[in-house]
């Protein structure tokens, strides 16, 4: 195998453990049609138990780890969280750090609507909680989304929302005995603030429906366009440093790394994304 080959065997090793981690907390969702966003985000860095810190190797000098870290507690933007979960990639050989690239996942859940204690509908009109694509809120503050559009204007770092849905929207869950499904329509998805703002503006409400509009990927699909540097915001030699500021100045929830080790000699992509229409 050349390098090639070996790097495209190691993205699809990535691809397929986040894909089965969207699966996993999509299946879980179902099961609790009414949790909230942070117990979902517990639930999918809790999939990941079984890897976090194990060196993941492939042939050619190729390999990962992944690490998690709780550092909520710090300090927010203008009082208000801009990310919940901070996800980094960085590239490494044996002379040490080459490239890297980090993003701000902001979660957010389909709310379904309840119909008895034991059924609970997903339509295509069921909006997302808390995700009001308005500037104000109802008391003339801002709201989050302006709020992370005055954060992407002065800052380099790219915010995405990390959104939960069931596996399938329409669907109607029943409680209990309800047996969770592939996905297909649904599942984690990924979509740039910037993208949102652009095609929606300032015109509510955010359904499922309305969204799913707006260029979206699967979380796994997500994930493989950060690692190939097609997403998310560029770090340089400095790397730890810069990460050690953000997360003082604008803290998310938790922390997701992955350190990549590759051949010294291999030309890691650098493909930067198209500007947002």
């Amino acid at each position: 195998m050349n390098h090639n080959q070996q790097w495209q065997l190691l993205l699809s090793t990535i691809e397929a453990f986040f894909k089965s981690a969207n699966l996993y907390v999509t299946q879980a969702f179902e099961l609790m049609p009414q949790a909230h966003e942070v117990g979902l985000d517990f639930v999918l860095l809790a999939r990941m138990q079984g890897i976090l810190g194990c060196h993941i190797c492939s042939p050619g000098g190729f390999s990962f780890v992944i690490n998690a870290e709780f550092i909520g507690g710090r300090r927010h933007y203008n009082g208000r969280e801009i990310g919940d979960i901070l996800i980094s990639v960085r590239f490494s050989d044996r002379n040490g750090f080459r490239l890297g690239k980090l993003a701000f996942l902001q979660s957010k859940k389909l709310k379904c609507t309840p119909r008895n204690n034991q059924q609970f509908d997903f339509e295509l009109g069921s909006k997302y909680a808390e995700l009001n694509l308005n500037k104000r809120d109802r008391n003339g503050q801002d709201t989050q989304y302006e709020l992370i559009n005055r954060f992407e204007n002065s800052s380099t770092i790219k915010v995405f929302y990390l959104l939960y849905n069931p596996g399938k929207v329409r669907m109607s869950v029943v409680i209990p005995g309800w047996q969770p499904g592939p996905v297909s329509n649904g599942g984690v998805r990924i979509v740039a603030a910037s993208d949102l703002r652009a095609m929606h503006g300032n015109q509510p409400p955010a359904t499922f429906q309305r969204i799913m509009m707006v260029q979206n990927l699967q979380l796994e699909e997500f994930m493989i366009e950060l690692i190939s540097c097609k997403h998310g915001t560029p770090i340089n030699e400095e790397f730890d440093k810069q990460l050690e500021l953000n997360l003082e100045e604008h803290s998310p929830i938790w922390s997701l790394n992955l350190d990549i080790h590759v051949p010294e000699r291999f030309e890691i992509p650098t493909n930067q994304p198209e500007p947002s229409s």
